[in-house]
């Protein structure tokens, strides 16, 4: 039987080919590659957003309850089962012309998980008081850390409160502003 020797001429067509079709080799050589790149990308998106969203929920109340007697909110922060626990009510409000002023406590833990900055300190006295910047230009005020204000928190009574801390918050000014005093 006849046998052929063709190994030789195969790499030398094989060889050939290549030289002659480098573009078009180059071409899909990188059209896999993006491919295996985008088919990553689409792979990891849903895992970053899961991540994402475990961020901005981390640190943020999980529960809340109203009317609680204060020996049971100090049971509540005592738990070994509960991570954090914070308080936060509304004194009052104010509604004039052009705002609204909502009068409230919180402490440190509400503070901190609401994710917002402070200068200065939280009101310990029953004369201080905690105020947004955008709040004092809209009663025309100059007044900072340590001055003393006069205002009507929302019982009718216009009362001397001294300028503990100012709340550095990034918002557009809607006209709702939120002041801060102590538990006193």
């Amino acid at each position: 039987m006849f046998q052929n020797n063709n190994g030789a001429i195969i790499k030398r067509l094989a060889k050939s080919s290549l030289r002659a079709n480098k573009r078009r080799n180059i071409m899909t050589i990188v059209t896999i590659a993006l491919a295996v790149a985008l088919m990553m990308a689409i792979a990891l998106i849903p895992i970053e957003i899961k991540q994402q969203q475990k961020n901005d929920e981390e640190g943020t109340a999980q529960a809340v309850f109203l009317n609680v007697p204060e020996n049971s909110i100090n049971k509540l922060k005592s738990s070994p089962d509960i991570e954090w626990a914070g308080e936060q009510y509304s004194v009052g409000s104010l509604k004039e012309k052009n705002y609204t002023l909502t009068v409230a406590y919180c402490d440190q833990a509400v503070l901190k998980a609401s994710k917002l900055s402070l200068q200065g300190k939280l009101p310990q006295k029953s004369d201080e008081i905690l105020v947004e910047p955008s709040f004092l230009s809209q009663i025309g005020s100059k007044a900072k850390i340590g001055d003393t204000l006069s205002l009507n928190l929302g019982d009718g009574v216009k009362k001397e409160k001294r300028i503990t801390g100012i709340i550095d918050q990034q918002s557009n000014d809607t006209g709702k502003y939120v002041a801060l005093v102590s538990k006193a």
